[in-house]
């Protein structure tokens, strides 16, 4: 073949080529105009999910947040305002409720209507089941003090403790109690010292340590409570006889880093 029929052959060549890639450009748009067109993430697509998806979701999250077992919350939904209504129990369980629901990342705010429901709960057995619940909870121990008193269904909670968690832990959990309907925590956070903290391991030490209290230690209760501030002790609690009260502080005055002893035990019954 001559030069000028290899030059004739390249250009028709050339030009099936260029044919070839104008039609497969042509059929890569009408594929990625089907995908934009049928593509939730496509341009002009709506993505938004709908105020019942939204409902369906905070419903699910209140029932694993437990609420519906101490009453029934009903939601609504409105421009990313969830409100919540109905009635349970407890403050507590309100505040679950409301922090379940903020959890869904298609809510801005919560409106809390939650009404708590407190007939036929008295304020002695809110004391009752709150001084249970103190015993139990794992924030409290021998080096704390709190004391509870209910003014109707307002449970008011002060003393001392030494970790600023302890604070919140034991008002997080007697705000469960079936019937109280808000905590007034006037619980005082002691300053931390390491003079302090020594203090009041000496004087537990010195206190249990003793064969007189052995009977309270085999039982596996603690009831008497070192409070130290500042070089100063206070003991609180209940204990079974005078005696009982008598011994405890002769024991703290014992450690010789003790400033002053208050005794406050009180007697049981």
């Amino acid at each position: 073949m001559s030069f000028p029929d290899d030059l004739r052959a390249v250009k028709v060549t050339r030009a099936k080529w260029e044919r070839c890639q104008h039609w497969s450009s042509v059929a890569s748009s009408i594929i990625l105009g089907a995908l934009i067109f049928t593509s939730p993430l496509g341009a002009g697509a709506t993505n938004q999910i709908t105020n019942g998806q939204i409902v369906t979701e905070i419903q699910d999250l209140l029932y694993h947040a437990h609420v519906f077992k101490h009453g029934q919350v009903q939601v609504s939904v409105n421009n990313g305002v969830a409100t919540l209504t109905g009635r349970v129990d407890s403050i507590g369980v309100k505040t679950d409720a409301q922090n379940a629901a903020m959890q869904d990342e298609d809510i801005v705010r919560v409106a809390n209507d939650v009404q708590v429901y407190t007939s036929g709960v008295t304020p002695d057995q809110i004391l009752e089941r709150a001084r249970h619940r103190l015993s139990i909870c794992y924030a409290y121990t021998v080096y704390d003090h709190v004391d509870f008193k209910a003014q109707g269904n307002t449970l008011v909670v002060s003393g001392q403790v030494t970790q600023p968690y302890k604070k919140q832990a034991i008002a997080y959990s007697i705000s469960h109690i079936k019937g109280v309907a808000a905590v007034d925590n006037e619980i005082q956070v002691l300053s931390l010292s390491a003079y302090d903290d020594d203090l009041r391991m000496r004087v537990a030490r010195a206190i249990y340590d003793d064969p007189y209290f052995s009977d309270y230690v085999d039982a596996g209760k603690l009831p008497i409570h070192i409070v130290a501030s500042e070089g100063m002790v206070t003991l609180e609690g209940v204990v079974a006889t005078p005696e009982d009260r008598s011994r405890a502080e002769q024991d703290a005055r014992i450690v010789t880093t003790v400033d002053t002893v208050s005794n406050h035990l009180r007697l049981e019954g």
